[in-house]
């Protein structure tokens, strides 16, 4: 298994664990708030993927117990912005990435884990 750390060591880690599958985790404590020092290393890794000629499937999980991405960082300092244009797509840095994996040929998918703590979060709100 070849772990490739991010841009941001330890913030998002992408783990190749085979030449067919991988595993990206968010790394984002306390609760896994994403914001602009992510972009870079999130986009990184969505090229990566989108790339690469035998990857099928890319598994998301969260090192956070609990949370996998909560929201956008608002209170983000204005310098910590990338100043990345708009992707290829042509929307912001974000949502294109978000696009562009939409699109690649690979299936994404999010761990039991993550989807049992989502699903959680929103039957305590019903």
């Amino acid at each position: 298994m070849k772990t490739t750390p991010s841009a941001n060591a330890g913030q998002i880690r992408l783990q190749q664990r085979s030449p067919l599958y991988w595993r990206v985790t968010f790394h984002l404590p306390p609760v896994s708030i994403f914001g602009p020092k992510n972009l870079s290393p999130f986009n990184e890794i969505i090229s990566k993927i989108e790339t690469d000629e035998q990857l099928k499937v890319v598994v998301f999980d969260s090192a956070i117990e609990g949370f996998f991405l909560t929201h956008w960082d608002f209170l983000a300092k204005p310098e910590d912005d990338p100043g990345m244009p708009p992707g290829s797509t042509g929307l912001q840095p974000l949502p294109d990435m978000l696009a562009r994996l939409s699109r690649a040929p690979v299936v994404s998918n999010l761990t039991d884990e993550v989807i049992e703590s989502i699903s959680q979060k929103l039957n305590q709100k019903g």
